[in-house]
């Protein structure tokens, strides 16, 4: 899997493995959202809590 991380603003959207999806969860303060499956990875947005 390649390394596609992408900076905008106050949000970093990357790939996680669908296996790993869960580990987002447990971030304290940051909002994550997936935006949807693509193969054996999930799109997801991640930004600070406010």
């Amino acid at each position: 899997m390649r390394d596609d991380i992408h900076v905008s603003d106050d949000t970093v959207t990357t790939y996680v493995l669908l296996d790993r999806l869960e580990d987002t969860q447990d971030l304290e303060d940051i909002e994550v959202d997936a935006s949807g499956e693509h193969e054996y990875k999930y799109l997801i947005s991640a930004k600070a809590k406010q």
